[in-house]
């Protein structure tokens, strides 16, 4: 679970992003989107927050959402098989 929900309204949605504008877990912007790329989907979330408490926010929070974000999207295992030996 991440860190904190965001809560706002969908100012924009096409088939592979959405675009917020937040109202919690403070006043900002989001875009997260679900991208082709080279036969896999890559997964994006930007969050801009704005206000007095936007840093003490994004500081306490983002941690919570990398770790969310990251254990739904882990990163492929590296191709190794054209690495030459060390």
């Amino acid at each position: 679970m991440p860190a904190s929900r965001l809560a706002g309204t969908v100012v924009r949605a096409t088939d592979t992003m959405v675009s917020l504008l937040l109202d919690a877990p403070a006043p900002g912007t989001a875009f997260l989107a679900a991208e082709p790329f080279q036969g896999q989907v890559l997964t994006s979330l930007y969050v801009y927050l704005f206000g007095h408490a936007a840093a003490e926010t994004a500081g306490r929070d983002g941690p919570g959402w990398q770790a969310w974000m990251t254990g739904l999207f882990p990163e492929p295992a590296a191709d190794t098989a054209d690495t030459p030996p060390v």
